[in-house]
């Protein structure tokens, strides 16, 4: 009994040490876009690392195994409208919290629209968009490993392709967090709702 008791004690404890010291890392390789081109290759690498060293988790995906894996879990079948309607502000709030990190962005973008005066407007406003954005998701010692290309198309059609290859960086106790808060949020609406309707 005494030994069993023990035995609990270190597993808590080592799931406390997992969960605390546990970066999420999710690599993103061959990703693309393009309303011209159907045919998509991609591999999707999740992997799990305690103290940012130690690999204790690993998954790759590619876009066949994504397909099947939809198909397995009837992804097809969620109500996409419903959960555009659940969705509040606050959630997207919490959803920043989890602080993701950028730590390698390699992207390259060409975009263009039928009226090629806009296609000429449209290029320097998404690297504007991208330069606000991304010193807030990229660490300072990773600036190095972030480099991103816009280039526009002047074919008077709309047109654009866009290819990339990414590592984000989550930390697992920000996920669990964020997740707690908006399920208490949630919990405390659906109360607020049964008290105005009683």
């Amino acid at each position: 009994m005494v030994l069993v008791f023990f035995f609990l004690i270190i597993l808590v404890m080592l799931i406390i040490i997992f969960t605390i010291f546990s970066t999420i890392r999710l690599e993103l390789k061959n990703v693309q876009f393009s309303n011209l081109e159907k045919n998509k290759k991609y591999i999707i690498k999740i992997s799990s690392y305690l103290f940012n060293k130690i690999k204790w988790f690993s998954l790759k995906i590619n876009n066949s195994k994504l397909k099947k894996i939809s198909k397995d879990l009837h992804l097809e079948q969620i109500d996409i409208k419903k959960i555009e309607k659940d969705f509040k502000i606050s959630d997207l709030k919490e959803i920043t919290n989890i602080k993701p990190k950028v730590s390698y962005l390699d992207l390259e973008m060409k975009i263009g629209v039928e009226d090629v005066v806009l296609t000429s407007y449209i290029v320097p406003i998404i690297c504007t968009i991208l330069a606000i954005i991304l010193p807030h998701i990229v660490s300072k010692d990773r600036e190095k490993y972030i480099k991103y290309n816009v280039l526009p198309i002047y074919h008077s059609k709309n047109e654009y392709n866009l290819k990339f290859n990414a590592i984000l960086e989550i930390k697992i106790i920000n996920i669990l967090i964020s997740g707690y808060k908006i399920f208490k949020s949630r919990k405390k609406t659906e109360k607020e709702m049964e008290t105005n309707f009683a």
